[in-house]
């Protein structure tokens, strides 16, 4: 599955609760799917990427720079970005994995539409309902 990064904020309601859960930070999964889709990455990138502060992936990158997880690149003459790069991990394939489920679990675009229009649910029909005044 390609995934299309930055995530709308319907596919990120799906995907933040179980970054939580699993990395302790509703953005650490986003981050961490935007570094394994790169062969190098800055800050600011990741932070674009996850929908965050580039503080918070600051601090991210400091951990993962102490587990061994991802390393600093040389920088070349005249460069003022500091980039970075991923290290050998199956963790990189568990991220990219675990959000293509997350996002492939997620209600067709056109059943996302239909419940945003406000218009009342019946799941017992499993039909849109034309308002409140239908009988």
């Amino acid at each position: 599955m390609n995934i299309q990064m930055p995530l709308d904020e319907s596919q990120r309601a799906l995907v933040r609760p179980t970054s939580r859960a699993i990395f302790n930070g509703r953005y650490a999964l986003e981050a961490m799917v935007a570094m394994a889709r790169d062969e190098r990455f800055y800050q600011g990138q990741i932070a674009a990427s996850a929908g965050c502060e580039a503080s918070y992936v600051g601090e991210f990158m400091k951990r993962l720079l102490a587990a061994g997880l991802i390393e600093r690149m040389t920088a070349e003459p005249g460069q003022a970005r500091i980039y970075f790069r991923k290290l050998p991990s199956p963790l990189w394939r568990f991220c990219l994995d675990l959000m293509a489920n997350l996002l492939a679990e997620a209600p067709s675009a056109e059943v996302r539409l239909l419940r945003s229009l406000d218009a009342p649910y019946d799941s017992a029909e499993n039909d849109v309902l034309a308002g409140p005044d239908t009988p």
